[in-house]
């Protein structure tokens, strides 16, 4: 028995598998090869729930119906509606955000956050950065912060949309967030100078802290 905590994650679990079965799905991007995968809602290394991949998507009901959901979508909108607490916080990768999704999220009273790719996912133009192939100018480039709130919209209140120049740009929306800041992060690191490990002061956008620090309760479950 589990009972969801206010963070959650979903992501894809897999189990490799080299036998004849209709139910496995050819999986070449995984360490596992083929076998089964489904898209998981898990708490704290708990699996909530799980709906498998190989089949149709499930039924969401008519209130989704106008949405056009992908059926990658149709699996998040069934495990987000299978848990417990209102307005949870559902932290995902980039294969699954987009606005539309996070529109019928809100439908769920629930609220997502993760990373977005940037075509066909709902960001506006205005935040969306190119990656740099020069290493000077991308250097120059690195820190360069975006954001856009969506104002006026009753379907996907408080959207916020934000991209930041890291080692390359990273994309990201939030129907969670409050606000975009930096916060101040420490880490041990070697010093030459004086030959033994240091502490280290550095920056971090807290959107993406939040994401690092609960995106992973899928891969510890898994």
């Amino acid at each position: 028995m589990w009972i969801p905590g206010k963070f959650v994650s979903i992501d894809e679990q897999t189990i490799g598998f080299q036998g004849a079965s209709g139910l496995k799905l050819r999986i070449s991007y995984k360490r596992e090869g083929d076998g089964f995968q489904c898209d998981a809602v898990c708490d704290g290394g708990y699996t909530y729930s799980f709906y498998f991949r190989h089949g149709p998507p499930p039924n969401v009901g008519e209130q989704f119906s106008h949405m056009e959901l992908s059926p990658t979508a149709k699996r998040v909108v069934w495990l987000a509606s299978r848990l417990p607490n209102r307005w949870t916080r559902i932290f995902m990768n980039n294969l699954f955000n987009s606005r539309k999704l996070f529109t019928a999220l809100h439908v769920c009273e629930a609220l997502g956050h993760g990373v977005v790719r940037t075509s066909g996912r709902g960001l506006p133009a205005s935040i969306i950065q190119r990656e740099e192939k020069n290493v000077a100018r991308a250097e120059q480039l690195r820190g360069t912060t975006r954001a856009a709130l969506l104002h006026n919209s009753h379907d996907c209140p408080h959207l916020f949309a934000v991209s930041v120049y890291d080692t390359m740009p990273v994309h990201l929306l939030s129907t969670l967030a409050e606000c975009v800041e930096w916060i101040v992060k420490e880490r041990k690191v070697w010093s030459d100078a004086l030959k033994k490990k240091t502490v280290m002061r550095y920056l971090r956008l807290n959107m993406i802290e939040d994401y690092n620090i609960n995106m992973n309760s899928t891969d510890i479950a898994d």
